[in-house]
């Protein structure tokens, strides 16, 4: 009976896992669809200075928010980075090209992420790249090359590249801070995510209030940002958190980037985007190769089961 309960539990975190992915997947095409009425950075920051307000209201009204006071002053620095990364400079970038070009071409490219953090690994760590690893990057890189070349300019194009690139750089560092202060934390993950993304937020928030001038929302602006709010950022958090703490990273890394294929489905269904041939073996190939390069060895001991958090996992 124990081992029956044990395999239900793994299939219900696993959809759950999978629950939260079309969740953030469905908020490409959101963004997308308000970004002819609503200015990209400001309706960035508008949503994720009212989605940490929501975040802040309830570590105050749980009693969470003392956990602020175990943070070590040292560790303040680098929360600020995070918040800063990870919201006002990613999500920011991140809106911005979206506004210049369609959700499968930035979803793509974000998708490298966890490539170039294994480059990363293998040329400054040290890290052995395996014949996994290695066929994973190759194919990765086929995937993309097939997808994107030959490469053509214009239209706003170039704006929307560069924002993809600040907000891939952004994901990062993020990633990376992410990962140091899971090592020193003191507090818990909802009450590091309220803070950091209070910080970015508020800082992406009058960026865009100053750049792009403050816009009124109309009603199905203002619903689509209430979504994005309150069940796109304030309940899939937990409910990812939650998922950490049962599958391994492997799994969540894994499941996490299914998303592109889920945002390919979704804005070929609400916003006409319709693959070509060429680009569906693409994004397949880039799917496959971005899968083997997360594999791990499976007696490898589940990292996330030591903390339930391996940083900043929110994709948008």
């Amino acid at each position: 009976m124990n081992f029956v309960y044990r395999k239900d539990s793994h299939i219900i975190n696993i959809a759950e896992a999978f629950l939260v992915v079309v969740i953030w997947a469905t908020s490409w095409i959101i963004i997308k669809n308000n970004l002819s009425d609503i200015p990209p950075l400001f309706f960035a920051g508008a949503r994720y200075f009212l989605a940490s307000v929501f975040l802040l209201i309830w570590c105050f009204s749980s009693g969470r928010i003392r956990e602020v006071r175990t943070i070590e002053r040292k560790t303040w620095p680098l929360l600020v980075l995070l918040g800063i990364a990870m919201y006002a400079a990613a999500q920011g970038g991140q809106y911005v090209a979206l506004s210049y070009l369609p959700s499968n071409h930035v979803s793509l490219f974000m998708n490298f992420s966890p490539v170039f953090i294994s480059l990363l690994g293998v040329l400054v760590l040290g890290e052995k790249l395996t014949l996994l690893k290695g066929s994973g990057i190759l194919i990765y890189i086929a995937g993309i090359s097939i997808y994107f070349l030959p490469l053509t300019g214009g239209g706003g194009k170039t704006i929307g590249y560069t924002a993809a690139s600040v907000c891939f750089i952004s994901h990062i560092i993020a990633s990376l801070t992410g990962r140091y202060l899971n090592k020193t934390r003191k507090a818990s993950p909802m009450v590091i995510t309220a803070v950091t993304m209070f910080i970015g937020g508020t800082l992406l928030f009058i960026i865009g209030t100053a750049v792009e001038g403050f816009t009124f929302f109309t009603l199905s602006g203002m619903i689509s940002l209430l979504i994005l709010v309150i069940i796109n950022t304030c309940l899939t958090f937990p409910l990812w958190n939650k998922t950490l703490r049962y599958l391994s990273a492997s799994e969540s890394s894994m499941i996490s980037s299914t998303m592109l294929i889920f945002v390919a489905i979704l804005a070929w269904y609400f916003l006409k985007e319709v693959p070509t041939i060429k680009e569906t073996a693409g994004i397949v190939l880039s799917v496959s190769g971005v899968m083997l390069v997360q594999k791990r060895v499976k007696s490898r001991k589940r990292e996330n089961e030591k903390t339930g958090y391996t940083g900043p996992l929110h994709r948008t």
